[in-house]
């Protein structure tokens, strides 16, 4: 009886000292986010010349801010679309809430 109770001591003190071998944490998966998404928007400032003595203030007004102005709010609705959609991908990965 003593020897196989110290059998089993032994069996179960032998499965216990096997090394456990820690299983590395799983990876996050990449932004991969679109080139777009890193570019800054303009910052700069525009220039407006009203042209003191024409009547075209408005035409100046429309050809040197408004246009100007259109322009630099699609870069920065593409590059805002383009983090919008990375964000969207990792949330669907679980990544962020």
């Amino acid at each position: 009886m003593t020897r196989t109770a110290a059998l089993a001591l032994c069996g179960a003190l032998a499965a216990c000292a096997q090394p456990v071998v820690p299983t590395p944490p799983p990876q996050p998966p990449l932004a991969q986010c679109d080139a777009a998404c890193w570019q800054q928007c303009a910052a700069d400032g525009i220039q407006y010349d009203p042209a003191p003595g024409t009547t075209d203030a408005i035409g100046n007004l429309i050809d040197q801010v408004v246009i100007p102005l259109r322009g630099r709010i699609d870069q920065c609705d593409a590059a805002r679309l383009a983090c919008q959609q990375c964000i969207d991908r990792l949330r669907r990965a679980g990544v962020v809430r």
